[in-house]
């Protein structure tokens, strides 16, 4: 090991080099003519697998191909007007590329004589580009997440065909909402946790007047109209939308409500008639609660007893499995 520079001078001196034993020390460098040596650029040859996918005949009537990312995992093959997307598969062994030796004195009988060989391999397969889609609005938020620059489609040209993604209605549920058949506001996609039946829109007076509370089941909610609204003297609802009212909160609104009889109208034994309530006579008049007061029944009834609130619960749950908000469909028909 050198301690000092001098150490440097005496191993030149005794003729080794810095580099230890096998080495030679040259004063100069010989001049070195560049043309003696010849580029030589690597070379790998792989195979293309087109697959069925592209008939023999149609490839032979091609003249011009175009092969894009070749150096890339994916690459891309374009032959007239069809595109395939390649992927590398490894060999085991070798493969090799024989070449093409035509006779003269019998053209038939072309020889191959083997030219090179390798271990890799391009399987193709056919595919479909879809341009990008061009979005109007510049807003990320309206940019639908499932568009990718380039769809790839399934197969294309001869091979099993894929099954539509369309399928009928009988074959995706056999079960229909019974909100679609009775005509409410919104369809209703599934049966989301806590979904009440469907609701009863009363728009006129005269249906408020027919109306039978008896036949209304617990879990069930009515909305009146603003016709109505307006005619029973309650405050119009926020953004001008229907008021909703439980089965309780309508008996109060029933009891309280006057039927509009006109004085003129007679009776049976010919004798004027009077003006009566929606409910017997013997019910007492109420005034029409407003609609602070109805929020106020509404905290006052969720506020009940633990036990009377249970029993509302599980008559509300025996309501649902006597009515079930769907119907069945018996040989691709609704029942009447």
């Amino acid at each position: 090991m050198l301690q000092s520079s001098e150490d440097a001078l005496r191993f030149l001196a005794e003729g080794e080099t810095l580099f230890g034993d096998g080495w030679t020390h040259v004063n100069s460098f010989e001049e070195i003519d560049e043309d003696e040596y010849e580029e030589e650029e690597e070379e790998i040859y792989v195979t293309m697998d087109l697959g069925t996918t592209l008939d023999a005949k149609a490839l032979q009537n091609e003249s011009q191909y175009q092969l894009v990312g070749l150096d890339t995992p994916l690459p891309f093959l374009k032959v007239g007007n069809q595109v395939f997307q390649g992927q590398s598969t490894p060999l085991i062994g070798d493969e090799v590329i024989l070449g093409l030796i035509r006779n003269s004195d019998n053209p038939h009988e072309p020889t191959h004589p083997p030219l090179y060989s390798t271990n890799h391999r391009l399987t193709f397969r056919a595919i479909t580009l879809e341009p990008r889609p061009t979005m109007n609005n510049t807003n990320s938020n309206n940019i639908p997440f499932d568009h990718p620059s380039v769809l790839v489609e399934g197969e294309a040209g001869p091979g099993p065909t894929t099954s539509s993604n369309n399928q009928s209605v009988s074959e995706k549920s056999s079960r229909i909402p019974r909100s679609s058949m009775k005509g409410s506001r919104g369809s209703i996609k599934g049966r989301p946790k806590g979904t009440h039946k469907a609701r009863l829109i009363i728009d006129k007076l005269d249906d408020l007047r027919n109306f039978d509370l008896n036949n209304m089941k617990t879990s069930q909610k009515v909305e009146l109209g603003p016709d109505v609204i307006r005619s029973l003297g309650l405050p119009p609802s926020d953004h001008g939308e229907n008021l909703t009212l439980t089965r309780s909160m309508m008996s109060k609104v029933i009891t309280g409500y006057p039927s509009v009889i006109s004085s003129g109208t007679q009776n049976e034994n010919g004798q004027p008639g009077s003006s009566t309530s929606v409910m017997n006579e013997e019910t007492p008049q109420r005034p029409i609660p407003a609609q602070d007061d109805i929020r106020m029944l509404e905290e006052t009834t969720n506020s009940k007893d633990p036990a009377q609130s249970q029993l509302e619960v599980d008559e509300a749950v025996i309501d649902v499995e006597d009515d079930p908000p769907w119907a069945e469909i018996v040989d691709g028909e609704l029942p009447p």
